[in-house]
């Protein structure tokens, strides 16, 4: 399912697997940072890293960014 406004996908659509590709726009609606923060993360090791899908494009595992944010702390310090 494809919402019109950025060309991204739906998160309504309960058919989806961990195994879709998820884009840059989602990636940054979904964790809140920005892409310098994105990027400086990844080569820290603290975010998940892209998948090459061809010489100018990459993606990332929704699993893995879904993994990524369950295992941030709420906001009392806690993880969920």
């Amino acid at each position: 399912m494809v919402d019109d406004t950025d060309g991204t996908a739906d998160d309504t659509d309960d058919t989806a697997d961990g195994d879709r590709i998820l884009r840059f726009p989602e990636i940054l609606r979904k964790s809140g940072l920005s892409r310098s923060q994105i990027y400086r993360l990844i080569t820290k090791g603290a975010f998940p890293s892209q998948v090459r899908l061809s010489a100018r494009a990459v993606g990332w595992r929704k699993k893995d960014i879904d993994q990524w944010v369950d295992d941030l702390p709420d906001a009392d310090g806690s993880t969920s």
